[in-house]
């Protein structure tokens, strides 16, 4: 029978290119891997070594190491960089194994500290590590590159002289809500607008959401509705504002001033 012998053990880290200084935790992790298999699915007497389970532990062993390490060297604690070595045995689910490395560590100052070492070894930007941290703790799907999308878009918006409540706003609704550009667009203004004019974060929410709902189901439809819960003279203003562009967009032209003010005074009627 193939046994997972010391001297295998240290054969195998011998020829990975690992500082001596974890191979005490390379040798613990072996052992304990290989004991649990062979409690599980002992060797067969004539079980080649190439099919063995001495020869399987070691692989699994070095690239379990070998994760660990670069764990350690972007600045974790063991803690993570074993949990992390541990999860990422599944190449097929990136998000899960940071979130469960995230929610394996028991002390919340632990847990924020290491979640923030990782953030910023993907990324030193600030808008991305705090978006991104926030993917990581709600699970969000593809949360690196969705992050990475938010970010690029953040700062477009304020290259482009846009503020810091539309730029927010827009990117939310970019990635977190996964509309397109000019959905984004009324979102962005309609809660940058709110927030101006003296509504906190929750009502600037559903009123721009219930802009992108009227840009949705047909302005014209919707403006009684909106009339009825959006009384004040800028709210009227900027959803007369969409009208005018939503027309002139889908008739390629420019509305005249007597035009728009026929559709104002019959728009809330």
């Amino acid at each position: 029978m193939n046994k997972l012998t010391d001297s295998l053990i240290k054969e195998a880290f011998s020829q990975i290119g690992v500082n001596e200084r974890f191979f005490p935790i390379f040798e613990s992790f072996a052992k304990q891997t290989y004991e649990e298999i062979q409690h599980d699915q002992p060797d067969e007497k004539d079980t080649p070594y190439e099919e063995s389970n001495a020869a399987w532990c070691l692989q699994h062993s070095c690239e379990y190491i070998k994760s660990f390490v670069r764990e350690i060297e972007k600045g974790h604690g063991e803690n993570w960089a074993d949990a992390y070595a541990r999860n990422s045995f599944d190449k097929n689910i990136k998000d899960f194994t940071t979130y469960n490395t995230w929610i394996s560590i028991q002390d919340p100052e632990e847990k924020e500290r290491e979640l923030e070492v990782h953030a910023n070894s993907l990324s030193k930007d600030p808008v991305f590590k705090e978006v991104y941290k926030k993917m990581v703790v709600e699970l969000f799907e593809n949360s690196e590159e969705n992050a990475r999308i938010y970010t690029e878009a953040y700062h477009r918006c304020i290259n482009n002289g846009e503020s810091e409540s539309f730029a927010k706003a827009y990117t939310y609704a970019l990635v977190f809500l996964e509309y397109n550009y000019h959905i984004c667009d009324i979102y962005a203004h309609a809660y940058e607008k709110a927030i101006m004019n003296g509504m906190d974060e929750p009502e600037a929410t559903h009123f721009a959401n219930f802009c992108i709902d009227a840009a949705d189901h047909g302005l014209f439809a919707m403006a009684h509705d909106f009339s009825k819960k959006y009384k004040k003279d800028w709210q009227q203003e900027l959803y007369l504002k969409l009208v005018f562009s939503d027309i002139e967009e889908k008739e390629k032209r420019q509305l005249s001033d007597k035009e728009k003010e026929s559709i104002q005074i019959n728009l809330f009627k």
